[in-house]
C-alpha cells in the first residue's frame, strides 16, 4: 500500500479487498463472464475435479473401470 501512498488503514483495506474482484473481472472478460460467473466456474470445475468418492479425475475412474474389467475377466476366464 505504500506504493501507492496510502496510509489509511480504511483505504487500504479497501483496495485490498478491491484487488482480486479486478483480477477475476479481467480473468473473466477473456472469456465473457462477469468476476462472479467466473468464480462460480472455477468453482463448478474444481468441484467436479475433486469431489468424486474416490478422488479421482476422468481419466483415473476410466483406468480404474479398466483393470476392473481386466481383472473380471481374468477371473471368469480362470473358471472362479
Amino acid at each position: 500500500m505504500a506504493k501507492h501512498g496510502i496510509t489509511d488503514f480504511d483505504a487500504g483495506l479497501d483496495r485490498y479487498i478491491l484487488a482480486p474482484h479486478q483480477h477475476f473481472s479481467t480473468c473473466g472478460e477473456f472469456i465473457g463472464l462477469s468476476a462472479e460467473d467466473f468464480i462460480l466456474e472455477k468453482v463448478r470445475l474444481r468441484g467436479r475435479e475433486y469431489n468424486t468418492i474416490l478422488y479421482v479425475n476422468e481419466a483415473g475412474q476410466k483406468r480404474l473401470k479398466v483393470d476392473k474389467a481386466a481383472k473380471d475377466y481374468r477371473k471368469g476366464s480362470d473358471g472362479e
